[in-house]
């Protein structure tokens, strides 16, 4: 009977420990299921933090093509002023010249 006894008791712990082990066992694997999770979401947000980014720097690349284009258009106007001006001098100090001869 005692041996007895001690089998029960010991299959009895065994069985507690199979039942300790088995919800331990539950526990790894909603932590490793949690860390893939959290895993894929970090790369989410990395994605979507670089996907921004991007949009961001082809906003930049989309205004600086624009002030350089609104620049080699003031450029543009301001070298045919310049001849403007160089070609009304030119006339100015011709129509003085024969002013000055006929007086």
């Amino acid at each position: 009977e005692q041996r007895s006894a001690e089998l029960e008791t010991a299959l009895e712990e065994a069985r507690s420990k199979q039942s300790e082990q088995g919800g331990s066992a539950d526990l790894v694997a909603a932590n490793s299921a949690l860390k893939q999770q959290c895993s894929e979401l970090q790369d989410e947000l990395e994605k979507a933090s670089l996907e921004q980014r991007n949009a961001e720097l082809e906003a930049a690349l989309k205004e600086e093509a624009a002030l350089k284009a609104a620049n080699a258009e003031l450029k543009q106007q301001c070298s045919e002023l310049q001849a403007s001006f160089e070609r009304a001098s030119q006339e100015a100090s011709a129509a003085l010249e024969q002013r000055s001869a006929e007086l």
